[in-house]
């Protein structure tokens, strides 16, 4: 007999990014952002070709990889590829394509404050703002206000309880969510070979790194 295809989801998150390499808090914003908003799955978006940072140290295949490791055994969390495209990754074609992968879904895009507060700096960013939803995990010197006063004055932006207002589409503040140490850093202990990358990174991951001799120096 063959079994039902599971419910098409309602709600899903989407967290882009690097991930050069997936850590922890990655996992921790992921599972933070189901719980509080009630979504059906988050999906992990590795970029392929960033336009707003520096280009990654780890190839796309061995980040998607460790992606993939990272979420193995997580029916709620997926990792998802994105179709190649000539140049740069921008987050308003990823959505498109995501919109049209799972119609009906209403789309929440998972960020970090630092990052949000340079929206207005990427491409089709008031488009973006209308076709998905933000939820905004806080960063060192970013509270909800002082993330209002580093927008645009155009987008209007102003501190309203558990959410951040905006004159073009929706932001929500993951107050309770406490982010961890940066990447460069975490990179740095990996070229090192430090023990205290253990506790940033999931074993599979840690052993992946090792095994295909990724972030060495002089690599």
């Amino acid at each position: 007999m063959r079994r039902a295809a599971p419910p098409a989801p309602r709600r899903i998150g989407l967290l882009g990014g690097t991930f050069d390499p997936i850590h922890r808090g990655h996992v921790a914003l992921a599972r933070a952002a189901l719980g509080r908003f009630r979504l059906d799955r988050v999906y992990f978006l590795p970029a392929r070709r960033p336009g707003h940072k520096a280009a990654p140290e780890a190839g796309f295949e061995d980040r998607y990889a460790m992606v993939a490791l990272a979420l193995a055994g997580q029916a709620r969390m997926l990792p998802l590829a994105t179709p190649a495209r000539e140049g740069f990754t921008y987050s308003i074609d990823d959505v498109t394509w995501t919109a049209s992968r799972f119609p009906g879904a209403r789309q929440f895009f998972l960020i970090g404050a630092d990052a949000f507060a340079e929206i207005a700096t990427w491409k089709s960013y008031r488009a973006l703002l209308r076709r998905v939803e933000f939820i905004i995990a806080p960063r060192t010197g970013f509270d909800l206000d002082a993330l209002a006063a580093a927008l645009p004055r155009e987008l209007g932006a102003r501190a309203a309880g558990e959410s951040l207002r905006l004159r073009v589409g929706r932001a929500h503040w993951l107050g309770e969510f406490r982010a961890p140490g940066r990447s460069t850093d975490l990179r740095r202990l990996l070229a090192e070979r430090r023990p205290a990358a253990r506790r940033r990174v999931p074993a599979r991951v840690l052993e992946y790194i090792y095994r295909a001799g990724l972030y060495r120096p002089n690599r």
